[in-house]
């Protein structure tokens, strides 16, 4: 059988991943054991408590003292993998256990995932809730119940433009 279609797109990334070679500050940190399992993801928004060095998804650094930037959990292949529920203890997930330990980067190229189209500059906004990554344009304030990413911008954008895509962001801390 010949090949009968080229695919048009490459992929971009995996979430949490190191995107490109250049400045990098990353720190190993304990993933805090009370925290919500579901939202413990790889490539999503961690801030870290001041008083135990733990770190929490999403987080409100604004309006609580007690917490700091944490970072965006990455390094992937570095984890234990435990799979899902529905698939089973071997299905991909990006999913993290609370009470593991994880690299937390501060500052980088990192691949990360949203729900809607992203373009080159846009801030990096997240959920306090939950640390999901999301966009929004540059001049464009930020939604309720999200903060802005302290010193990061969209830097690259994925393959699909009319959904949500895996983008890569510039951490400068």
């Amino acid at each position: 059988m010949f090949q009968q279609t080229v695919n048009k797109d490459i992929g971009a990334g995996i979430p949490g991943e190191l995107a490109f070679d250049g400045p990098l500050r990353a720190t190993p940190g304990t993933i805090d054991p009370a925290a919500t399992a579901a939202n413990c993801v790889l490539g999503r928004y961690f801030t870290k408590k001041r008083d135990t060095g733990l770190y929490g998804p999403g987080g409100d650094t604004a309006g609580n003292a007690d917490l700091q930037f944490g970072g965006i959990a990455g390094t992937p292949k570095e984890l234990i993998n435990y799979g899902t529920a529905a698939g089973g203890p071997l299905a991909p997930s990006l999913l993290v256990k609370p009470g593991s330990i994880a690299t937390f980067f501060e500052m980088g190229m990192v691949w990360v995932s949203v729900a809607a189209p992203a373009q080159i500059s846009d801030k990096v906004i997240y959920t306090i809730a939950t640390g999901v990554i999301a966009t929004v344009p540059a001049e464009t304030a930020v939604p309720a119940l999200s903060l802005a990413v302290p010193n990061a911008v969209v830097y690259r954008i994925g393959t699909d433009l009319a959904g949500g895509d895996v983008i890569c962001i510039k951490l400068t801390n």
